[in-house]
């Protein structure tokens, strides 16, 4: 009797662990990849010396991939800022970390 009523306690407690976690997946949000800027090398020299800027591409404000990538980098930002909210940090900038206006 000991080892039935046993084995029923484990068959309730593993249908209730796989009933609870499909929902809490399904409340946590999915977790998305920041995005990632290409690598488009341009090559300078000055006096001599051969300069590689991957990303100066970037300077282009009126360049549609630009403002695509730096779109998708303020939703990521925003995100982050409101995960940190939910876990209860103000979302304010860290002192020392640099901060572009």
């Amino acid at each position: 009797m000991k080892l039935i009523l046993k084995l029923l306690v484990i068959l309730v407690i593993l249908d209730v662990t796989n009933t609870i976690a499909p929902l809490e997946a399904a409340d946590s949000p999915a977790v998305a990849a920041p995005p990632v800027a290409r690598r488009v090398p341009k090559t300078t020299e000055i006096n001599g010396h051969k300069l590689v800027d991957d990303y100066f591409w970037l300077r282009d404000k009126s360049n549609p991939d630009v403002k695509a990538y730096l779109e998708a980098d303020r939703q990521e930002e925003a995100r982050h800022l409101l995960s940190a909210r939910r876990r209860g940090g103000s979302g304010a900038p860290v002192a020392g970390v640099p901060v572009m206006h």
